[in-house]
């Protein structure tokens, strides 16, 4: 059986999250071949689902904000950060706006290489920073090296 795409209406949401409307969900359903019946329980199933799942979320966003004090190489000093939501390179235009573009990786704890864009984690304690515009990093040259090579 071919689709015919013309027919079908597509809606973009803003949010980029899917409608929890009960249309959507009893489209589905039909099209998995599930009877009326079966189809309110799924609908009701797939609804709990989607109730304890926004709990769950709502939840582990409460709880993730925790102030974390960690050393930053290019201060020296102890600074306040958020964990699950303070970023190296907010940290890096906050404190070294000089600096900030050129800044390629940071590591996390002496030992985990760490994407600029990425929260860092809850037992961050040190915060070092890697440049590209010095030649014989091998750090740095080694993170460049792997992002070119996919």
């Amino acid at each position: 059986m071919l689709l015919n795409v013309q027919s079908l209406r597509f809606k973009r949401y803003s949010s980029g999250a899917v409608p929890r409307t009960k249309s959507f969900l009893l489209v589905s359903a039909r099209s998995m071949g599930f009877s009326n019946r079966t189809k309110s329980t799924l609908l009701q199933r797939r609804l709990e689902l989607w109730d304890e799942e926004h709990k769950r979320q709502e939840q582990t966003k409460e709880s993730d904000i925790d102030s974390v004090e960690m050393t930053i190489s290019m201060l020296g000093q102890l600074r306040k950060a958020v964990a699950n939501q303070s970023r190296p390179l907010e940290l890096a235009r906050k404190y070294n706006q000089k600096y900030a573009k050129k800044y390629a990786v940071s590591i996390v704890n002496d030992n985990i290489l760490w994407d600029m864009q990425r929260p860092l984690p809850p037992n961050a304690k040190k915060l070092d920073f890697f440049r590209f515009d010095k030649a014989t990093d091998p750090i740095a040259n080694s993170v460049y090296w792997h992002s070119a090579a996919h």
